[in-house]
């Protein structure tokens, strides 16, 4: 084989090869994200909803279908209106509170703040996400209030009345300095 065919095998060769990988890792991704979407599928469980809205309070009644059409509604906004949302869903807007905190706690959907005075979800400033950050590894290992205000320093008590004013704690609850956990944990 002279250097000119063997310069020219070695080019169809290479071609060849990187066509194999590019479909190959095409293939191979396509069922990645197939799969991915099989998983969320999955996390629809329409009696983890139930459990989660009990947490909080509401008795809920709606399908998973509902559940799906409010997830894909709200998925693409960040900012919407908690009434008219609720309006259009059919839903009372502490229902659909509670929903929008179960597909954040499930990661469906982006994290929000919640304003329900001002009727309005909006997306998480600076503060709230350093805030969240902050408290995150407090209430990840369930820490009584009491340990939560000490181990958060200066103005603690105040920065968890904003969480939670905003939603902002999602599966967990605060009455009157007492903590609530929900225990339909992933990490349980």
């Amino acid at each position: 084989m002279r250097f000119k065919e063997f310069i020219i095998f070695i080019i169809i060769f290479t071609i060849i090869y990187i066509l194999f990988f590019v479909i190959y890792d095409y293939i191979r991704n396509k069922k990645a994200v197939q799969k991915s979407e099989e998983s969320k599928e999955k996390l629809f469980d329409i009696t983890s909803y139930y459990k989660f809205a009990l947490f909080y309070g509401i008795n809920s009644s709606i399908n998973e279908n509902v559940l799906k059409n409010i997830k894909n509604n709200i998925e693409s906004n960040i900012n919407i209106s908690l009434s008219q949302c609720a309006k259009n869903e059919n839903v009372s807007v502490a229902e659909l509170i509670t929903i929008i905190l179960f597909l954040e706690y499930e990661d469906l959907i982006k994290k929000r703040a919640i304003i329900e005075s001002q009727d309005c979800t909006i997306p998480l400033s600076e503060t709230d996400d350093s805030l969240l950050l902050k408290y995150s590894i407090l209430l990840i290992n369930k820490f009584d209030y009491k340990t939560i205000i000490e181990k958060g320093g200066f103005n603690s008590e105040k920065e968890i009345d904003y969480l939670n004013s905003r939603k902002l704690l999602v599966g967990v609850k605060i009455n009157d300095k007492n903590i609530e956990y929900y225990e339909g944990d992933k990490n349980d």
